[in-house]
């Protein structure tokens, strides 16, 4: 008892995409109490240079010192300057946040050097119109047909295939529809994985009592600021997990 309320004494916080809140929000309930979670605006993936003054903001309006989690990966450099304050930050170590949705680092590596060309999708992405037939439809608001698919083309002419990523078989049935039309719009295989929250878990688990960065984990101590060289790990065939 006395050392959970040792491991409480410090508040602890989330801070997250809004396409995460999905797959991060049921995590939460289990078994630990959080002083405050929030998900912010999914656009802001978009836009990196926006990204790190928003989550930078939310850092600094924290009065008290806290341990505060990430949901999120540099993404697009948007995490490259943020600046810890009075805060411990504990971010995962990931370009995007396909490794958190896959389950492990090491599972996306193999995934990728695999099939190179897919373009990942999850019920997050999906909600948040972050697929195919909504950036489609983003252009169509601005741009006639032709140029509209024109664009759409350009944009995805390197890839080879969609994989949707879910954490339940339901959570597959949910998005298979619209993530298979952007599929066969675009000429792309379409596939499924049955994937694993095993990465959040750990993020929100071992974060608690992480003293240092790790293989998974970025600790950020107070006064500290993110550099884009601590979320580089090399794809490389170590990583692919070895057949039992």
């Amino acid at each position: 008892m006395e050392s959970q309320k040792k491991a409480h004494a410090e508040p602890r916080g989330l801070i997250g995409c809004e396409v995460l809140r999905g797959a991060v929000e049921p995590l939460l309930k289990v078994g630990l109490v959080w002083d405050f979670v929030e998900f912010l605006d999914a656009g802001l993936h978009t836009s990196p240079q926006k990204l790190r003054p928003a989550i930078q903001n939310r850092l600094d309006a924290i009065s008290i010192p806290s341990r505060i989690f990430l949901a999120y990966g540099l993404c697009g450099n948007g995490l490259e300057g943020l600046k810890s304050g009075k805060h411990t930050l504990v971010i995962p170590r990931n370009g995007d946040c396909i490794p958190l949705l896959m389950g492990s680092y090491k599972l996306y590596a193999a995934d990728l050097l695999e099939n190179p060309g897919t373009y990942y999708l999850s019920e997050g992405w999906l909600n948040n119109d972050f697929h195919p037939i909504g950036q489609y439809n983003e252009w169509l608001e601005s741009y006639n047909v032709k140029t509209a698919r024109r664009m759409l083309d350009l944009c995805f002419k390197h890839y080879r295939r969609v994989l949707l990523m879910g954490f339940t078989r339901e959570e597959l049935e949910r998005g298979r529809s619209l993530a298979s039309e952007g599929a066969d719009f675009l000429g792309l295989d379409y596939m499924e994985k049955l994937s694993s929250p095993q990465y959040l878990q750990t993020l929100l688990k071992t974060g608690m009592e992480l003293t240092e960065s790790n293989e998974d984990l970025i600790l950020l101590p107070p006064g500290g600021e993110t550099d884009s060289m601590m979320f580089i790990r090399e794809i490389e065939d170590k990583h692919i997990p070895s057949e039992t």
